[in-house]
């Protein structure tokens, strides 16, 4: 069941914590330098909401927040679509997962260079993970990156069976 905590402050528990829950912490402040600092000396920042009529307002604060998401009159349920990157800062999370940040994260650069060769990147993914995802992975990555056209075209129908698999 859904809690607001009102007046909350920040020395509370559920205010210096990670909480995965359906809580919603209602801090009071003075004005905005004055929450920003109330942000600034939480260690965690997996997202943040900020709620304004005015969107270049929300721009401006989401610039100054400790978070790796910030959500303009709404929660963070957007950050659900998987070509968003998703992940926090401080001591919220290791990283990014999801999106092309979350891809790169992934994978480990390595450059072969060949006197009068060709030169393509080679990218061998760090710890693929079994199943439909870790083959869709494989199949993006050599359909990218394979030196030959017909390996590429393996890639691709690589990626779409594993994409098929995916429910």
């Amino acid at each position: 069941m859904p809690h607001v905590i009102a007046d909350a402050t920040p020395e509370m528990a559920v205010c210096r914590e990670d909480c995965f829950a359906p809580i919603m912490t209602v801090l009071p402040f003075d004005d905005l330098p004055d929450a920003l600092s109330q942000n600034d000396r939480c260690h965690y920042g997996l997202g943040s909401s900020v709620f304004t009529r005015d969107r270049r307002v929300a721009a401006g604060i989401a610039e100054h927040l400790r978070t790796g998401m910030v959500a303009v009159n709404d929660v963070i349920a957007p950050t659900a679509h998987p070509a968003t990157p998703f992940g926090g800062r401080g001591l919220s999370g290791w990283g990014v997962t999801q999106g092309p940040d979350g891809l790169l994260a992934m994978t480990v650069p390595q450059v072969v260079s060949v006197r009068g060769g060709r030169f393509r990147p080679h990218y061998d993914p760090a710890g693929v993970p079994d199943g439909p995802l870790g083959q869709m992975l494989t199949g993006l990555l050599q359909w990218c990156h394979a030196p030959t056209a017909r390996r590429r075209w393996k890639g691709l129908w690589r990626l779409i069976r594993a994409g098929r698999k995916i429910k």
